[in-house]
């Protein structure tokens, strides 16, 4: 089952009653940190995420999550599993498109008012925008049922870094034909050292600023 809450999935609401809780005291004590800058990913980058919650009188715990891009609701980025005792992954099909997820193994589910879960997020390795981490954690009240029990689902934002280069292109004349020469000039801010084009939908790169292609 994928229980998320993320677009055209089900919450743990479907096999324990209740209703979903979205907001107050126990919406805001769900919480992720990571490694990234400001909360903001670099592609090709491995993070470690920590899922963590706490509740008072609680000692038995679940969770499941996803990251998904925001503008088509796909998979984003690579999880692994740092404590195959507390953790583990899955893939499944949604939509038709394959989706990632990190949930609690039962070594992972007990803790005494308050509980965390690690594990690392690889960027996907190229900019894909903003993307949004999918979380329904199950606050138990351990009588081995699924009576009583708090859901809660959060959401969590993610943006590009304002660290990556931003690159532009130009050239001397907006119309060329067979047998003519083109001047590209590129550009780019915060370093970047290598442009990758594509012309007629052949990728092309050069690490100078000014080319010439016939």
């Amino acid at each position: 089952l994928r229980n998320t809450g993320a677009p055209n999935e089900n919450n743990c609401t479907s096999c324990h009653s209740g209703t979903a809780v979205t907001s107050g005291t126990n919406y805001n004590d769900l919480e992720i940190t990571t490694t990234m800058k400001n909360g903001k990913y670099i592609p090709d980058s491995v993070y470690d995420i920590t899922v963590s919650y706490k509740e008072t009188g609680r000692s038995k715990f679940g969770f499941m999550a996803t990251m998904l891009e925001t503008t088509n609701d796909t998979k984003s980025g690579d999880i692994t599993i740092t404590n195959s005792t507390r953790t583990a992954k899955s893939s499944a099909n949604v939509g038709g498109s394959s989706r990632e997820y990190v949930y609690h193994r039962g070594g992972g589910t007990s803790g005494t008012g308050n509980i965390s879960w690690d594990f690392e997020w690889k960027a996907p390795s190229t900019n894909q925008g903003d993307l949004k981490f999918y979380v329904a954690l199950n606050s138990t009240n351990s009588n081995n049922g699924s009576s009583g029990d708090k859901i809660i689902l959060k959401e969590f934002d993610f943006e590009p870094s304002d660290d990556l280069p931003n690159a532009d292109i130009k050239t001397t004349v907006t119309t060329i034909c067979v047998g003519d020469t083109l001047f590209i000039d590129g550009s780019a801010s915060k370093n970047a050292d290598k442009y990758d084009w594509s012309l007629n939908g052949q990728p092309w790169s050069n690490n100078t600023k000014d080319s010439v292609i016939k």
